[in-house]
Protein backbone atom coordinates (compact mmCIF):
# COMPACT_ATOMS: atom_id res chain seq x y z
CA UNK A 1 0.00 0.00 0.00
CA UNK A 2 1.28 3.44 -0.93
CA UNK A 3 2.42 5.75 1.84
CA UNK A 4 1.44 9.39 2.02
CA UNK A 5 3.85 11.58 0.05
CA UNK A 6 4.15 13.77 3.13
CA UNK A 7 6.62 11.25 4.60
CA UNK A 8 9.28 12.77 2.31
CA UNK A 9 8.82 16.22 3.85
CA UNK A 10 8.73 14.70 7.35
CA UNK A 11 12.06 12.95 6.75
CA UNK A 12 13.56 16.16 5.36
CA UNK A 13 12.34 18.09 8.42
CA UNK A 14 14.05 15.58 10.70
CA UNK A 15 17.35 15.99 8.86
CA UNK A 16 17.05 19.77 9.03
CA UNK A 17 16.55 19.58 12.79
CA UNK A 18 19.71 17.50 13.06
CA UNK A 19 21.74 20.04 11.07
CA UNK A 20 20.41 22.89 13.20
CA UNK A 21 21.35 21.07 16.40
CA UNK A 22 24.87 20.66 15.05
CA UNK A 23 25.17 24.36 14.16
CA UNK A 24 23.90 25.41 17.59
CA UNK A 25 26.45 23.17 19.28
CA UNK A 26 29.19 24.80 17.20
CA UNK A 27 27.96 28.27 18.17
CA UNK A 28 27.96 27.20 21.82
CA UNK A 29 31.55 26.04 21.51
CA UNK A 30 32.47 29.39 20.00
CA UNK A 31 30.77 31.31 22.82
CA UNK A 32 32.79 29.24 25.28
CA UNK A 33 35.94 30.17 23.29
CA UNK A 34 36.73 26.54 22.55
CA UNK A 35 36.90 27.05 18.76
CA UNK A 36 37.72 29.97 16.48
CA UNK A 37 35.37 32.02 14.31
CA UNK A 38 37.01 30.46 11.26
CA UNK A 39 36.04 27.04 12.61
CA UNK A 40 32.45 28.19 13.04
CA UNK A 41 32.30 29.40 9.45
CA UNK A 42 33.73 26.11 8.19
CA UNK A 43 30.96 24.36 10.10
CA UNK A 44 28.34 26.57 8.44
CA UNK A 45 29.78 25.78 5.02
CA UNK A 46 29.65 22.06 5.70
CA UNK A 47 26.15 22.32 7.17
CA UNK A 48 24.92 24.16 4.08
CA UNK A 49 26.36 21.60 1.66
CA UNK A 50 24.73 18.80 3.67
CA UNK A 51 21.42 20.66 3.71
CA UNK A 52 21.58 21.25 -0.06
CA UNK A 53 22.19 17.55 -0.65
CA UNK A 54 19.22 16.66 1.54
CA UNK A 55 17.02 19.17 -0.30
CA UNK A 56 17.85 17.52 -3.61
CA UNK A 57 17.34 14.08 -2.07
CA UNK A 58 13.87 15.09 -0.91
CA UNK A 59 12.94 16.10 -4.47
CA UNK A 60 14.40 12.87 -5.86
CA UNK A 61 12.64 10.67 -3.31
CA UNK A 62 9.32 12.40 -3.90
CA UNK A 63 9.66 12.08 -7.67
CA UNK A 64 10.65 8.40 -7.64
CA UNK A 65 8.02 7.58 -5.04
CA UNK A 66 5.21 9.20 -7.01
CA UNK A 67 6.30 7.68 -10.32
CA UNK A 68 6.59 4.19 -8.84
CA UNK A 69 3.33 4.43 -6.91
CA UNK A 70 5.03 3.85 -3.57
CA UNK A 71 3.93 7.33 -2.54
CA UNK A 72 0.47 8.81 -2.92
CA UNK A 73 -0.33 12.51 -3.16
CA UNK A 74 -3.49 14.01 -1.73
CA UNK A 75 -3.81 15.95 -4.98
CA UNK A 76 -6.03 14.03 -7.47
CA UNK A 77 -4.15 15.51 -10.46
CA UNK A 78 -0.89 13.81 -9.45
CA UNK A 79 -0.69 10.59 -11.49
CA UNK A 80 2.15 8.43 -12.76
CA UNK A 81 2.34 7.84 -16.52
CA UNK A 82 4.37 4.62 -16.28
CA UNK A 83 4.34 1.29 -14.47
CA UNK A 84 7.76 0.00 -13.46
CA UNK A 85 8.22 -2.71 -10.83
CA UNK A 86 12.01 -2.66 -10.57
CA UNK A 87 13.61 0.19 -8.63
CA UNK A 88 16.81 -0.19 -10.65
CA UNK A 89 14.95 0.06 -13.97
CA UNK A 90 12.94 3.03 -12.73
CA UNK A 91 16.07 4.89 -11.66
CA UNK A 92 17.83 4.22 -14.98
CA UNK A 93 14.77 5.34 -16.93
CA UNK A 94 14.23 8.53 -14.96
CA UNK A 95 17.90 9.47 -15.04
CA UNK A 96 17.95 9.09 -18.83
CA UNK A 97 21.36 7.49 -18.93
CA UNK A 98 22.93 9.95 -16.52
CA UNK A 99 24.43 9.00 -13.17
CA UNK A 100 23.06 12.09 -11.46
CA UNK A 101 20.36 14.65 -12.06
CA UNK A 102 20.49 18.33 -11.07
CA UNK A 103 17.13 19.33 -9.65
CA UNK A 104 18.06 22.92 -8.88
CA UNK A 105 17.41 25.45 -10.08
CA UNK A 106 14.16 23.92 -11.35
CA UNK A 107 14.48 24.82 -15.03
CA UNK A 108 13.49 23.49 -18.45
CA UNK A 109 15.41 20.21 -18.17
CA UNK A 110 13.80 19.33 -14.85
CA UNK A 111 10.36 20.20 -16.22
CA UNK A 112 10.87 17.93 -19.24
CA UNK A 113 11.91 15.14 -16.95
CA UNK A 114 8.87 15.28 -14.67
CA UNK A 115 6.44 15.69 -17.56
CA UNK A 116 7.77 12.49 -19.08
CA UNK A 117 6.78 10.43 -16.03
CA UNK A 118 3.99 12.31 -14.22
CA UNK A 119 0.76 13.63 -15.70
CA UNK A 120 1.38 17.29 -16.60
CA UNK A 121 4.49 17.04 -14.44
CA UNK A 122 2.46 17.58 -11.28
CA UNK A 123 3.15 18.35 -8.50
CA UNK A 124 6.59 19.58 -9.60
CA UNK A 125 5.26 21.90 -12.31
CA UNK A 126 3.36 23.69 -9.53
CA UNK A 127 6.66 25.14 -8.32
CA UNK A 128 6.05 28.88 -8.23
CA UNK A 129 8.19 31.65 -9.69
CA UNK A 130 9.11 32.66 -6.14
CA UNK A 131 10.14 29.07 -5.35
CA UNK A 132 12.33 28.91 -8.47
CA UNK A 133 13.96 32.22 -7.52
CA UNK A 134 14.67 30.81 -4.07
CA UNK A 135 16.18 27.64 -5.58
CA UNK A 136 18.43 29.77 -7.78
CA UNK A 137 19.67 31.64 -4.72
CA UNK A 138 20.32 28.40 -2.84
CA UNK A 139 22.20 27.01 -5.83
CA UNK A 140 24.27 30.18 -6.12
CA UNK A 141 25.35 29.81 -2.51
CA UNK A 142 26.05 26.11 -2.94
CA UNK A 143 28.28 26.80 -5.96
CA UNK A 144 30.15 29.58 -4.15
CA UNK A 145 30.95 27.18 -1.30
CA UNK A 146 31.53 23.97 -3.23
CA UNK A 147 33.44 25.34 -6.23
CA UNK A 148 34.85 28.68 -5.09
CA UNK A 149 35.65 29.55 -8.72
CA UNK A 150 35.90 33.15 -9.88
CA UNK A 151 32.52 32.86 -11.60
CA UNK A 152 30.84 31.29 -8.55
CA UNK A 153 32.25 33.96 -6.20
CA UNK A 154 31.22 36.76 -8.55
CA UNK A 155 27.73 35.34 -8.85
CA UNK A 156 27.47 35.18 -5.05
CA UNK A 157 28.50 38.82 -4.74
CA UNK A 158 26.08 39.91 -7.48
CA UNK A 159 23.14 38.15 -5.84
CA UNK A 160 23.79 38.60 -2.12
CA UNK A 161 26.36 41.34 -1.54
CA UNK A 162 26.10 44.17 -4.06
CA UNK A 163 24.03 47.07 -2.77
CA UNK A 164 23.50 45.45 0.64
CA UNK A 165 25.03 46.71 3.87
CA UNK A 166 26.81 43.71 5.39
CA UNK A 167 29.53 43.25 7.97
CA UNK A 168 32.89 42.33 6.37
CA UNK A 169 32.73 38.63 7.34
CA UNK A 170 29.19 38.39 5.96
CA UNK A 171 30.41 39.34 2.51
CA UNK A 172 31.64 35.74 2.16
CA UNK A 173 29.31 32.73 1.78
CA UNK A 174 29.83 31.14 5.21
CA UNK A 175 29.68 34.45 7.04
CA UNK A 176 26.58 35.40 5.08
CA UNK A 177 24.84 32.20 6.15
CA UNK A 178 25.80 32.80 9.76
CA UNK A 179 24.39 36.32 9.76
CA UNK A 180 20.87 37.02 10.98
CA UNK A 181 17.89 36.87 8.68
CA UNK A 182 15.97 38.18 11.67
CA UNK A 183 16.78 38.33 15.39
CA UNK A 184 17.34 34.80 16.63
CA UNK A 185 17.34 33.21 13.17
CA UNK A 186 20.39 32.84 10.93
CA UNK A 187 20.15 33.01 7.16
CA UNK A 188 21.10 29.33 7.06
CA UNK A 189 18.12 28.42 9.25
CA UNK A 190 15.81 30.64 7.20
CA UNK A 191 16.88 28.96 3.95
CA UNK A 192 16.43 25.51 5.41
CA UNK A 193 12.93 26.33 6.65
CA UNK A 194 12.05 27.86 3.29
CA UNK A 195 13.21 24.72 1.50
CA UNK A 196 11.11 22.62 3.84
CA UNK A 197 8.06 24.78 3.07
CA UNK A 198 8.61 24.21 -0.68
CA UNK A 199 8.92 20.46 -0.13
CA UNK A 200 5.80 20.30 2.02
CA UNK A 201 3.73 22.08 -0.63
CA UNK A 202 4.84 19.58 -3.28
CA UNK A 203 4.44 16.55 -1.04
CA UNK A 204 0.93 17.47 0.09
Amino acid sequence: MARAATVVADAFAQRIRGILRFVRKVEDLYRRRMISENDVERAYSGAFILFYSQFETAFENLFLGLVSGRLASQQPAVKSLVKVKSDAVLRRATLGGRSYFDWFPFGAEAKRRVRGFLSRGKPFTDVTKADRSFMEEVTTLRNAIAHSSHHARKRFKDVFVEGVHLLPRQRRPAGYLRGNHMPGQSRLEFMMLQSLAVTRRLAY
